[in-house]
């Protein structure tokens, strides 16, 4: 449970994904990693342009993909770097405070650094 700002809990529960959504989450995140890489190709572009418009799942999973990146690019630098860094050593790992969604593990890799940049 969550408080919300008045102070009331509020569930933060959400309805378990069926393996197709799961999947198509997971497709989406993979896609977002490799078209944020900084070295994706032409044909990168294509295939993610052909997955994104085979099916309304992948789309509604892209939208959710790039949601969470735009709320994850709010987060300043120094903030989810200590977040992690706590995250780490309280051995949940990085994607436990993250979001728990598949593509987490690209932020955790990028949190404090350049665009593209690599540690």
């Amino acid at each position: 449970m969550l408080p919300d700002p008045h102070g009331v809990a509020v569930s933060s529960a959400r309805p378990a994904l069926d393996p197709a959504e799961r999947a198509a989450l997971r497709s989406a995140a993979q896609w977002y990693a490799r078209l944020s890489s900084g070295i994706e190709t032409e044909s990168d572009r294509l295939g993610w342009q052909h997955w994104h418009n085979a099916d309304p799942l992948h789309r509604r999973a892209w939208q959710q993909v790039q949601s969470i990146r735009q709320m994850v690019e709010g987060v300043p630098g120094d903030v989810a770097a200590s977040a992690l860094r706590q995250a780490r050593e309280s051995r949940r790992g990085s994607c436990a405070s993250c979001c728990c969604w598949p593509g987490s593990a690209w932020w955790a890799g990028t949190a404090g650094t350049a665009n593209g940049a690599r540690r």
